[in-house]
């Protein structure tokens, strides 16, 4: 049961040139660090980032880190840039900035997964809260 979709954005440095735009193509992000959640933290979030640099035909480098703050930290510092949605208010930070990607189509879903058959009346109750 999908929960909500919403595109992804880049987020920069202030500092960083690219930033200085109002929005960027994927061969802007050559050469930049992408920075994403490990495996543990996000399994999704770790498949897309290596979906996305095996698709890209632009050089980018890939480093798996093992924080949300440590991620914000590097994406401040001008260490990288990563991937966010825009209503995930914990990247809001002067230092960074938020930039759409005119040339993908990048959606984060969040959803919720059961067994079809589950006779669970917590698994119900909570699906018809969903609802």
């Amino acid at each position: 049961k999908t929960l909500f979709m919403e595109k992804q954005k880049v987020l920069v440095s202030q500092n960083d040139e690219l930033a200085r735009k109002n929005d960027l193509a994927m061969k802007e992000m050559e050469g930049q660090t992408l920075v994403v959640p490990a495996y543990d933290m996000m399994p999704g979030c770790y498949k897309k980032g290596l979906q996305l640099c095996k698709k890209m035909q632009y050089q980018i480098e890939i480093k798996f880190i093992d924080s949300f703050e440590a991620i914000k930290m590097k994406v401040a510092s001008g260490q990288g840039i990563t991937f966010v949605i825009d209503s995930y208010d914990a990247y809001n930070h002067k230092n960074l900035k938020k930039m759409e990607v005119r040339d993908i189509h990048f959606v984060c879903t969040l959803g919720v997964a059961y067994l079809k058959n589950n006779h669970n009346i917590v698994v119900k109750d909570f699906l018809k809260m969903l609802d």
